[in-house]
C-alpha cells in the first residue's frame, strides 16, 4: 500500500498546487524520508499511523484551498526574477496576476513536511513487519506488495479514475491498522471519509451538466476543459491548473497555426506529407489539412487530450481520412518510422510536467536535444523543412534552439516572432510571451523573398478580412488593419557560451550548467527538515543503529534507477506506460535477486561487488545513445540488457547483505534514507549530465563495500529464512 499511496500523492498534490508538477520529485523524496524515519523508529511506543487520517484530511483541505485561491487568482507560487531568468517554467507568468505571491520554497517545505509525516506512520508499520519476519522473506513480501501497488495504480491511470478512487482504495487498506479505542477509531474513519468527500467535490465543481466542461484524469495530469463564454465552438484546456491548449476553428482564419503553410505556399513549396508532433487537440492538424496536405501523421503523447480534440474540435480534423493518429512519444515515433516528410512540425510542445518523479527531466525534454534534431533531419524529404514554434519566453532559449538547428542543418534557421522582433540576443530584454517560429532545412526560396525587401503581412488573431493579409508585399501599407503586422526574419546574435541540449545533458530550459538558486534553497530546506525529523523522533537510538553500508547502497541504487528511466526513455519513449514498465521491471529484478539469495545463501558478497563494478564500467563506456544507431529492434534489446545488468547485480548485493541483518527495520530505514540522498544527488545531473552520475554511483558503492559488516563481507553465515 505504501508505494500505491506514494504514487497517489505524487499525482494529487501537483494537480491542485499550480507549478508543483515541475517539482513532483519533492513529494517522492518526502515519502522516502517518512518511510526511513518510520522504519528507524518502529520499535518506539509512539505510533504515528493514527495521525495519517488527520494528515490526509489536511492535505486534501490545503489542496482545495490552493485550488480556490489559484482559480480566482488570489494567490499563486511565484519564482524569484533571478530563477525565472535562469530556468523557464511554462505557466509561471500566470502567477503575476495573483494578489498574493507565495514563495516556492515555503510551499515545497509545507508539502514536504506533510507528506513526510504521513509516511512516518506507514514506515513504522513497515519496519515492525520487517522485524517480525526473517530479513529476505520480509523484503520479498514488501516487493510483492510494491508490484501489486504499481499494477493497481497503473490500471487506475489507464481507466482515468479520479483521486477519490485512489485514496478510497488506500483508505480501505489502511483502516485495519487504525483499530484502537472506539472514539479514536471512529474519528479516524470519519476523517478518511471527509478527506474523500473533499477530493470528490474538487472534481465535481469543475463539471458541467451541459457536458461542455469537466475534469479528466489522464495518466500524466489533471485536465480541465470548458467552452469559452459565448463561444461554444472553442474549448479551453488546462493541465494541473495551468492553461495549456485552445481548440478552436482554423479553417478560413490566418491563425498562427497556418503561418508556416502561408509562408512556404507562396514560395511554391507547399508541403504534402506532414508529421505533427504534439498534435494535441487538433489545431495544427486542422491547419495542415486546410493548406492541402495529402497525409498527416499526428503524434500525441496524452490520450485524453487527443480524445478532447476528437470530440470537441469544430473542424473535426481527426475525422479526416488523410490523418493517421499515433499515441506515442514523438522521439520514439520518429526513431521507429522509416517514412520521410515534406514538413515535420513541433506544435507548441510543452508538457508542463516531469517525465518521471525520479528525475528532474520534463516530459518533452528528449524532443529538444541535438540528437533528436538529427533524427528529424533524417526523416525529411529532399527540400523538406522542420518547423518549431511556441511561446518560448526567454531570448537565450530561442537562441539555444536556433544554435542547435544551425549545428544539425548546417545553416541558420529562419526565425520569426510575433510581435515582430528585429534582433534577438542574450543581452537584450526578453520578448516575454512573444510567439516564436523556427524554420530549418531547405529555406532558400523563403529567404529569397525576404532578401528582395519584401515583408510578410500577417494577422495573428485572424480578425482582418483584407485579401492582401497572409501574403508577401513589397512594402508594408501606410496603414495596417488592427492586429496585422509586417513581419521579417529576426537577426540572431548567438553566444559561444550558450551550450546546447544533448541526450546526456537534456536540460533545454536551464540557461547554463548550474544549480539554480531556488534548487539550492529547496535542497537545504529538505536536508534541514530531514535532520529535524530524524533527531526529534529518533534521538540517540538512531546513532546506535546507523548502517553506512545500507545507507550508501540506497543512495547508489537510486542513481541507477534514475539513469535507467532516462536511458530507456531514449529507446522506448517517455510515455507513462514505459515508466510503469521500467519500475515494474526493476522490482521484478529485486524479487529475482531475493529468490536467488534464498536458494544460494552462501554466495560471497565480494564477488558480487566485483561483478557490479564491471557492469557499471561497461555502462559508463557504452552510454545509451551509443545504441541508438542500431536498428530499432536491436536497440530495444541491447540497451535494456546493458542498463539492467548493474541493477540486477546491485539487487543481489543488497539481498546478500540484508539476509544476515540483525536489525532489519533499522537497516531498511537507513537504506531508504540513502535513497532520499541519492534522489537529491540526481540534481548533480544539471552540472555533469546523466552519464557521469554513474561515477557518483560507483563512489557510493565503493563506500558501501568498505562499510559492510563482517558477516555480510564473508557472506557465509547461514541464517534461517524459512
Amino acid at each position: 500500500m505504501i508505494l500505491f499511496l506514494e504514487l497517489a500523492c505524487i499525482r494529487f498534490l501537483p494537480a491542485y498546487v499550480k507549478l508543483l508538477s515541475y517539482f513532483a520529485n519533492t513529494v517522492l523524496l518526502a515519502s522516502f524520508l517518512g518511510m526511513s524515519v518510520g522504519c528507524l523508529t518502529s520499535r518506539r511506543k509512539t505510533r504515528l499511523i493514527h495521525a495519517v487520517p488527520a494528515l490526509l484530511f489536511v492535505v486534501a483541505t490545503l489542496a482545495a484551498v490552493f485550488w480556490v485561491l489559484g482559480n480566482f487568482e488570489k494567490a499563486a507560487i511565484r519564482l524569484s526574477p533571478q530563477s525565472s531568468q535562469t530556468v523557464v517554467f511554462f505557466g509561471a507568468d500566470q502567477a503575476a496576476k495573483a494578489g498574493l505571491h507565495l514563495s516556492l520554497e515555503v510551499v515545497l517545505s509545507v508539502a514536504f513536511m506533510l507528506v513526510s509525516v504521513i509516511f512516518i506512520g506507514l514506515g513504522q508499520v513497515m519496519g515492525g513487519e520487517f522485524d517480525r519476519h526473517p530479513p529476505i522473506r520480509g523484503y520479498t513480501l514488501n516487493i510483492l506488495g510494491s508490484l501489486a501497488g504499481i499494477l493497481i495504480f497503473t490500471a487506475m491511470s489507464s481507466l482515468s479514475l479520479p483521486p477519490v478512487v485512489w485514496f478510497g482504495v488506500a483508505s480501505v487498506v489502511l483502516i485495519p491498522w487504525l483499530r484502537g479505542p472506539g472514539r479514536r477509531y471512529a474519528l479516524n474513519v470519519g476523517l478518511l471519509a471527509i478527506s474523500l468527500l473533499v477530493m470528490f467535490l474538487l472534481d465535481y465543481v469543475t463539471s458541467s451538466p451541459r457536458g461542455d466542461a469537466g475534469t479528466i484524469w489522464s495518466p500524466y495530469y489533471k485536465i480541465r476543459y470548458a467552452s469559452r463564454y459565448n463561444e461554444k465552438v472553442a474549448l479551453d484546456i488546462s493541465v494541473n491548473e495551468i492553461g495549456h491548449q485552445y481548440a478552436g476553428p482554423v479553417s478560413g482564419k490566418p491563425t498562427i497555426y497556418s503561418l508556416p503553410y502561408g509562408l512556404l505556399g507562396q514560395t511554391e513549396k507547399t508541403p504534402r506529407e506532414i508529421l505533427v508532433i504534439g498534435a494535441g487537440s487538433g489545431n495544427d492538424v486542422a491547419a495542415a489539412l486546410q493548406h492541402g496536405a495529402t497525409h498527416v501523421d499526428a503524434v500525441e503523447i496524452d490520450p485524453r487530450i487527443l480524445e478532447l480534440g476528437k470530440r470537441y474540435h469544430p473542424d473535426r480534423p481527426y475525422d479526416d481520412p488523410r490523418v493517421r493518429v499515433a499515441i506515442d512519444d514523438g522521439r520514439s515515433f520518429v526513431r521507429q518510422s522509416d517514412k520521410q516528410y515534406d514538413m515535420i512540425v513541433y506544435a507548441l510542445v510543452d508538457s508542463l510536467t516531469l517525465m518521471s518523479s525520479y528525475s528532474s527531466v520534463r516530459l518533452e525534454t528528449y524532443l529538444f536535444t541535438r540528437q533528436a534534431f538529427q533524427d528529424i533531419r533524417r526523416h525529411l524529404q529532399p527540400g523538406g523543412v522542420f518547423v518549431v514554434y511556441n511561446y518560448f519566453r526567454e531570448n537565450w532559449l530561442a537562441l539555444r534552439i536556433s544554435k542547435m538547428l544551425a549545428e544539425v542543418f548546417g545553416r541558420e534557421p529562419v526565425v520569426m516572432t510575433f510581435p515582430a522582433t528585429a534582433r534577438i540576443s542574450i543581452d537584450q530584454p526578453s520578448s516575454g510571451n512573444a510567439f516564436s517560429m523556427f524554420i530549418a532545412g531547405d529555406t532558400d526560396a523563403l529567404l529569397e523573398r525576404f532578401a528582395d525587401g519584401e515583408v510578410y503581412l500577417f494577422d495573428q488573431r485572424g480578425s482582418a478580412r483584407n485579401g492582401e493579409i497572409g501574403a508577401f508585399a513589397s512594402r508594408p501599407p501606410h496603414s495596417l488593419p488592427p492586429n496585422v503586422e509586417a513581419v521579417t526574419p529576426s537577426a540572431l546574435v548567438t553566444s559561444d557560451s550558450l551550450g546546447v541540449a544533448t541526450d546526456d545533458w537534456p536540460f533545454l530550459y536551464l540557461r547554463e550548467r548550474t544549480m539554480p538558486a531556488y534548487l539550492l534553497r529547496s535542497t537545504a530546506l529538505v536536508i534541514l527538515i530531514a535532520i529535524v525529523l530524524l533527531f526529534t523522533l529518533g534521538r540517540g537510538e538512531l546513532r546506535e543503529r546507523f548502517s553506512g553500508h545500507f545507507f550508501f547502497l540506497g543512495a547508489a541504487f537510486m542513481l541507477l534507477e534514475t539513469r535507467s528511466v532516462t536511458s530507456l526513455a531514449l529507446v522506448y519513449g517517455s510515455t507513462w506506460r514505459v515508466n510503469a514498465i521500467v519500475f515494474f521491471s526493476i522490482l521484478v529484478m529485486i524479487l529475482l535477486a531475493n529468490l536467488y539469495v534464498l536458494k544460494r545463501p552462501t554466495h560471497r558478497t565480494g564477488t558480487l561487488y566485483a561483478l557490479l563494478f564491471v557492469a557499471l564500467i561497461l555502462n559508463y563506456a557504452l552510454p545509451p545513445h551509443a545504441f541508438l544507431s542500431l536498428s530499432s529492434l536491436a536497440g530495444q534489446v541491447v540497451t535494456p540488457a546493458v542498463v539492467a545488468l548493474p541493477i540486477l547485480l546491485a539487487a543481489l548485493v543488497f539481498a546478500n547483505s540484508f539476509r544476515v541483518s540483525g536489525q532489519p527495520s533499522a537497516d531498511i530505514g537507513w537504506n531508504i534514507a540513502g535513497v532520499m540522498v541519492g534522489g537529491l544527488c540526481e540534481n548533480l545531473s544539471l552540472l555533469i549530465g546523466f552519464q557521469n552520475l554513474l561515477l557518483v554511483a560507483v563512489l557510493f558503492y565503493l563506500i558501501s563495500a568498505l562499510t559492510r559488516p563482517a558477516a555480510a563481507s564473508a557472506g557465509c553465515v547461514n541464517v534461517a529464512t524459512g
